[in-house]
């Protein structure tokens, strides 16, 4: 940010007080996330765990993998003792229910995860999470002592607009 033209930083400082955000952040552990969506199987991720097993990896950068929710527990007992940490890739507000393929915190954490993904373009756009949603999930997982990974992004349209400030500050006072 202070790279930027004095006008231009005088806008982020103005995104930052919205969110309650310091534009410096001084002590900042790198984050790598794998996140496998809908892809894999029990051997190819076997095989990756293997490999993140085996890898030297480097102790200032925490390191998470999200794979499909029916491989949570796998990779969970295949990486653990390691310096990898295990997200499920969604879950829902709420503590239970007759919510068909949903998976509550307690759930994910009984699988072994100790992080969940919330708003991620794919929940946001093709299965309608809005901000509201979000913002409960975030609630009830961190109520839970899950670590969430937010994610926010702009359309396309939104970016060519010019409008991807204000609907990522906006995504963002969510979490």
């Amino acid at each position: 940010v202070s790279t930027q033209s004095t006008g231009e930083f005088q806008t982020f400082q103005h995104y930052f007080k919205r969110i309650n955000l310091s534009p410096t952040m001084s002590s900042r552990q790198f984050f790598v996330g794998g996140n496998f969506k809908m892809n894999g199987t029990a051997e190819s991720l076997g095989a990756i765990t293997d490999r993140l097993k085996g890898g030297d990896l480097d102790g200032g950068v925490e390191v998470v993998v999200a794979p499909p929710a029916p491989y949570l527990s796998k990779l969970s007992s295949d990486l653990a003792g390691t310096k990898v940490g295990v997200s499920a890739q969604n879950i829902h507000e709420k503590a239970s229910g007759a919510y068909t393929g949903e998976m509550s915190c307690a759930m994910a954490l009984d699988c072994g995860a100790s992080y969940t993904i919330l708003g991620h373009s794919e929940r946001r756009h093709v299965f309608s999470e809005g901000n509201g949603q979000i913002g409960a999930k975030t609630a009830a997982a961190l109520a839970s002592g899950l670590v969430v990974i937010a994610c926010i992004g702009e359309k396309e349209e939104e970016r060519e607009g010019g409008k991807t400030m204000d609907v990522c500050v906006e995504q963002l006072i969510t979490f």
